[in-house]
């Protein structure tokens, strides 16, 4: 099964109560949230006044990307649903099985983040409490950077080592999804790509 997940970060955000309506009329599963907090990665997107407006907005699925330096103080802020699921960067925090577990307890699904650069290779030990992997396919947050086309073993790593759902993040098209689902890869972020078509 491939579920395609919408960055709203990459739509109009002029016009964000529209663009949600689109991703809800195109049956994805879920809308996706980048919290950027400009220190992890140079950008800064939502703060959490703006986040609890976007929640109100739409009752689907949320699925939020913790690119910051503390992941704990949003994960205690986020308006989390029971069908939510929030990812946090292995980066940001010496202990993530920590942070998996302080997610579970606010009563959603979690899941752990890669940067290109980061192995998952001493991180095997988190697929028996977290099945959701996230690796990013492009560097995070650098506007028109490319896919990397060396992410494909770590996908496939990620499959051996028993991840059961692994998302991809960056500079995804129709043609990666076709090739990367036959792989392992379960769920797709989809930003400009995705805005671009249901414009």
């Amino acid at each position: 099964m491939i579920n395609i997940s919408p960055s709203i970060a990459s739509s109009n955000l002029l016009d964000i109560r529209n663009e949600i309506k689109k991703v809800e009329n195109s049956n994805c599963y879920s809308l996706h949230i980048d919290i950027e907090d400009g220190n992890f990665v140079p950008n800064i997107t939502f703060g959490i006044k703006l986040i609890n407006l976007i929640r109100k907005e739409t009752n689907m699925p949320i699925s939020y990307h913790l690119m910051v330096t503390n992941p704990l103080f949003w994960i205690d802020e986020l308006p989390l649903r029971n069908n939510d699921i929030v990812f946090m960067h292995v980066e940001s925090y010496q202990y993530p099985k920590y942070i998996i577990n302080t997610i579970k307890n606010r009563g959603v699904d979690s899941g752990i983040a890669f940067n290109p650069s980061t192995s998952i290779d001493n991180y095997k030990y988190l697929s028996a409490i977290c099945g959701n992997i996230m690796i990013m396919t492009s560097e995070p947050d650098r506007n028109g950077d490319n896919f990397i086309e060396d992410m494909e073993s770590k996908i496939i790593k990620a499959k051996e080592y028993n991840f059961n759902n692994i998302w991809v993040d960056g500079d995804i098209n129709a043609e990666r999804i076709e090739k990367l689902s036959k792989i392992g890869v379960t769920n797709f972020v989809l930003g400009r790509y995705f805005f671009s078509k249901n414009n």
